[in-house]
């Protein structure tokens, strides 16, 4: 039976929503030297974004997918620190 591999979040704001998604959620990071500091997602300048609930680059609302954009304040938004956790 193949393993569920669950992506990491812990790379995106911790208020991000939690249909926020990106490449290096699904990638296995062993050195914390690649990871930085701030609480933006390495690479996050040049990285692809996009929702989980319609697949693409914009929101249900029309607006850009972001770590800076999917915040609490947006309507669509449910921040992963309120989704509780198994």
């Amino acid at each position: 039976m193949a393993r569920q591999h669950e992506p990491d979040r812990s790379r995106l704001p911790v208020d991000a929503c939690e249909h926020l998604c990106t490449k290096t959620m699904y990638m296995a990071m062993e050195d914390p030297d690649l990871l930085e500091e701030s609480d933006a997602a390495p690479g996050a300048e040049t990285a692809s974004f996009w929702c989980a609930l319609n697949q693409m680059p914009y929101g249900d609302d029309g607006l850009e997918v972001t770590p800076e954009t999917c915040r609490p304040g947006r309507p669509c938004c449910i921040p992963r620190m309120h989704v509780p956790r198994a």
